[in-house]
């Protein structure tokens, strides 16, 4: 009785296991050698549902904003934001002389604008600049100082009033207080 058990059960056992478990396939959205015609709907629902969504750029950022950023090693920071580039980035700018930070690009998700806006030209951006990431709080990561753009947005920030000392300070939320019942 155990062999009849032992014959029937685990042979179909080790073959439904080895059915779910197939190595080769694990990597079939990377390597894109599927066709859609041979998928089960159980795969194509995978698929849907793990392909990453396009995202709009964000239209609410004008040049001059000034942002926090949210994520990176410059987290809490308040920047200049610069200008928009191409997959959701953005090219954002602390002063050095105030708060020693440089031009760095950014993912837009992780800006927070700001109500002030400082009245900047339009700049161009030369050479290539580091990208923040969320893992590079704790890495090394280096920022891109040019003096011309930093004396540009230091004239821009000095002109307006007690901007500067505001940018030098981290963002800090008051828990106290409703966020959404702020104005930042």
């Amino acid at each position: 009785m155990v062999e009849f058990f032992k014959k029937t059960f685990c042979k179909n056992f080790t073959l439904r296991m080895s059915r779910r478990a197939n190595i080769e396939i694990t990597n079939f959205l990377n390597e894109n050698k599927f066709k859609i015609s041979e998928l089960s709907e159980a795969e194509k629902l995978y698929i849907s549902k793990h392909t990453p969504k396009t995202r709009k750029m964000r239209t609410d950022l004008t040049r001059g904003d000034l942002v926090v950023a949210c994520e990176g090693k410059h987290m809490g920071q308040k920047l200049v934001f610069i200008k928009q580039l191409e997959g959701n980035k953005a090219v954002v700018s602390g002063i050095k002389e105030i708060n020693n930070i440089g031009m760095f690009i950014i993912d837009e998700q992780y800006l927070f604008k700001l109500s002030i806006n400082v009245s900047i030209p339009e700049i161009t951006v030369n050479g290539e600049l580091n990208e923040s990431k969320i893992d590079d709080c704790c890495g090394e990561f280096t920022t891109t100082f040019d003096n011309s753009t930093d004396k540009v947005l230091y004239d821009a920030v000095k002109k307006v009033e007690f901007l500067k000392g505001y940018i030098s300070e981290p963002f800090v939320v008051d828990n106290s207080i409703d966020f959404y019942s702020q104005k930042y």
